[in-house]
């Protein structure tokens, strides 16, 4: 069995993916901020994410005046990941984060 239907499986019920807008910029943003303690807590990857984290936080914080979309998952109610993404053309979008 393919590892996302595993995942599905067990995981049924318990998540949700989102699109994202004004109404959910805050938990994404606390989340955002959450992964960096998580991951910038022994150092050695605090630099170089740290420039990444910045404009992550400049995203999110001008999100309607970029014109950025964008979905995060919820697994048991809380943000579990997200993506942002940034139209290029009419047919082709670019994924950043």
């Amino acid at each position: 069995m393919q590892p996302a239907a595993v995942f599905e499986r067990r995981q049924a019920g318990r998540f949700l993916f989102e699109v994202i807008d004004s109404g959910n910029i805050a938990e994404i943003t606390a989340f955002q901020q959450w992964w960096m303690d998580e991951n910038t807590a022994d150092n050695k990857s605090a630099e170089s994410l740290a420039f990444e984290n910045q404009a992550i936080y400049e995203a999110l914080s001008n999100w309607d005046s970029l014109g950025m979309f964008g979905l995060c998952i919820r697994l048991d109610g809380k943000i579990a990941g997200y993506a942002l993404t940034a139209a290029q053309t009419e047919d082709y979008a670019t994924g950043h984060i």
